[in-house]
């Protein structure tokens, strides 16, 4: 059984450390870097926040819509307050926080153990740099359809306390701290971050909240070091559109260390080691590669309501047009692209407000097929929830019951995963007579094949959830088994890829060393099936409107981002969690934790929990989080509804 949690409130950790830690508390000493002197925000006993660091020149004029540029403006003699977030990038102003919204966006927040400088590294036995005081460091990368999200509404204080135990003192005596740093990062979304079009593509400006993110990275590597990370020791994770691009970053490590690529100056000395990936990821319906001509049209509604010559004016070249673009006012911008009384906002789709993608530029995305391109072969994890669908298409509204929309859902299933991808994945057929029979299974399958949940509303009919399925399985599921797949057989590997293993001899739990193992990248699947308390709707990150009942929040389900709470440790102050809910919240802490120190999350100290083991696409096993009623958590077969599409 998991060890217990005490339920913590932010404003009683102070309370909860214990006088030798205190002891061991470093002042809050300033940090120096090239940029200047970092005074941090120590509000929170336990921790200090470093917020609001630039990493880049703020992207405003000839710099709007271009690759970011690395942050040049600091010096070192001067005194920075590092107290408090800076403002989030454009997006709409329904997802406004109080730190506000600006173009001067590109920042980051770390977050470090007070301690940090005096806890050494735990010896384990995957650590190559066991004598170096530098912590291993978490990059948690934001999702939101890449339209919207800010770092602000990921506090990764929690997760920085779990791993010195101060959350849960009841495991101090059985469990050696693992002390981490932490680090959440802005990046540009939207129009100004992943719009695609003919005019963006000639000036090589697609794909700029990708290039961000990786600028980010790199000023990681360069500087965490002054904070007490290890650069040789970064490991990346994010969800939903953040899952996507930990994807888009873990093949675009490949990219970089090939050996016929110029990129970087041909950098080959990766960024990080490892990466988890949360309810995102290649082979989905959502963020697909696409052409820089599906996005000319809405390029110039966007000229049109700006008042901006046509990219087309003038012999094509389209300068005037970038020049007009890069010249308006951010708040007209604003006014085009988010605001509901705008004529060109009224034309998108309902559920994604900006035509936004990863652009095919032969660089970060070489076709629409991308999830069929080259990954570093690293180790990864990777999940989603159990009722990832109930926030999809028309099931929010409960129309998702016709078989005439869920058998267009099932043609487009078909239709977009090609006919090579589906003979290599052994899937569906793309044969649309076949649509019918594909569905049927759908209603064959019972209410809990089709993820009808413990504790699930019962109000809901065994219909709502054929509707949940259908749309879970066209944006998550199949995802998830496709790249588990990929990634663990090594399909994904570049054709230069040689085989680079750190094996230990008694690794913990068995997992057999780091790196690269036969076949493939080590890899982990896993499913949240943690029904998530009404709380996780009161938390920034879920942007959920006021207006919607609990009921319908209820009928969700374990849901899209369901796991957050637990895996930030928000969780520990919401009223109505219960006992197992912190439990399941220490554990995945805790794997997270230990993927960061041995790429390996069996590393955690935790007595009596199944070991999560690689998944092998022959047997298809995958880690179920779940600790409610008599079920704990453990091993299970990912086999749930594969007779749809098999």
């Amino acid at each position: 059984m998991l060890l217990l949690v005490m339920p913590v409130f932010t404003s009683q950790l102070l309370l909860l450390i214990s006088p030798a830690a205190l002891c061991q508390a470093l002042p809050p000493l300033p940090v120096l870097t090239p940029q200047g002197t970092y005074h941090p925000n120590t509000s929170i006993p336990g921790v200090e926040q470093f917020l609001g660091i630039p990493y880049a020149e703020p992207p405003l004029g000839a710099l709007r819509f271009a690759d970011p540029q690395p942050y040049t403006s600091g010096d070192p003699s001067q005194q920075i307050d590092a107290t408090s977030y800076g403002p989030a990038c454009l997006q709409d102003r329904a997802f406004e926080a109080a730190n506000g919204l600006s173009e001067d966006c590109l920042t980051l927040n770390i977050y470090r153990p007070t301690a940090a400088a005096v806890n050494p590294t735990p010896n384990t036995p995957n650590n190559t740099t066991s004598s170096s005081p530098l912590l291993p460091v978490l990059i948690y990368i934001y999702g939101g359809a890449n339209i919207g999200g800010q770092s602000q509404h990921y506090t990764a204080s929690n997760l920085v306390l779990h791993s010195l135990n101060l959350l849960h003192p009841t495991t101090t005596a059985t469990n050696t701290p693992k002390p981490v740093l932490a680090v959440t990062l802005n990046y540009r979304t939207g129009g100004l971050g992943f719009l695609s079009n003919t005019l963006f593509a000639r000036n090589n400006l697609l794909n700029a909240g990708l290039k961000d993110q990786r600028l980010a990275l790199r000023w990681l590597r360069a500087n965490i070091a002054a904070f007490g990370g290890d650069p040789r020791r970064m490991v990346i994770f994010g969800q939903s559109a953040g899952s996507f691009n930990v994807w888009m970053q873990v093949r675009y490590e490949a990219y970089v260390s090939s050996a016929s690529s110029s990129a970087e100056g041909g950098d080959a000395d990766r960024l990080f080691r490892g990466a988890i990936m949360e309810s995102g990821g290649p082979s989905s319906l959502a963020l697909r590669g696409v052409r820089p001509e599906e996005g000319d049209g809405f390029l110039e509604g966007s000229l049109r309501a700006l008042g901006c010559p046509s990219a087309a004016a003038n012999g094509g070249t389209g300068q005037e047009a970038l020049a007009c673009l890069r010249g308006v006012e951010a708040e007209e911008l604003m006014q085009v692209w988010y605001n509901s009384s705008s004529e060109l906002y009224n034309t998108l789709d309902e559920f994604v407000q900006l035509p936004v993608g990863f652009g095919i530029d032969g660089e970060w995305v070489k076709s629409e097929n991308y999830w069929d391109e080259d990954a570093a072969q690293i180790p990864m994890m990777i999940g989603d929830t159990l009722n990832e669908g109930s926030l999809y298409g028309r099931v929010p509204t409960g129309l998702a019951t016709n078989e005439t929309y869920l058998a267009q859902v099932v043609a487009i299933i078909q239709t977009t995963l090609t006919p090579p991808r589906l003979k290599q994945e052994n899937l569906h057929t793309t044969d649309l007579t076949l649509t019918r029979p594909v569905l049927s299974t759908y209603y064959n399958h019972t209410a809990a094949e089709n993820g009808r949940g413990f504790d699930a509303d019962p109000t809901a009919p065994d219909s709502y959830y054929i509707g949940e399925a259908v749309l879970g399985d066209a944006v998550q599921d199949i995802p998830r088994r496709i790249n588990l797949g990929r990634h663990a057989s090594g399909a994904d590997a570049p054709n230069t890829t040689t085989a680079t293993t750190t094996t230990a001899s008694g690794s913990c739990g068995g997992g057999g060393g780091v790196g690269k193992k036969a076949g493939g990248a080590k890899t982990w699947g896993y499913r949240w099936s943690q029904k998530p308390r009404l709380s996780l709707f009161n938390e920034r990150f879920y942007g959920f409107p006021p207006d919607v009942p609990d009921a319908s929040k209820i009928r969700a389900g374990v849901l899209h981002a369901s796991e957050l709470g637990s895996v930030f440790g928000d969780i520990y102050g919401w009223p109505d969690a219960v006992e197992q809910d912190k439990q399941l919240a220490s554990l995945v802490q805790s794997m997270w934790i230990s993927f960061a120190y041995d790429l390996d999350p069996n590393c955690h100290g935790i007595p009596d929990v199944p070991h999560w083991d690689n998944y092998d696409p022959s047997s298809a096993a995958i880690f179920n989080f779940e600790n409610q009623g008599s079920t704990t958590p453990g091993m299970i077969p990912d086999d749930m509804r594969l007779d749809s599409y098999v």
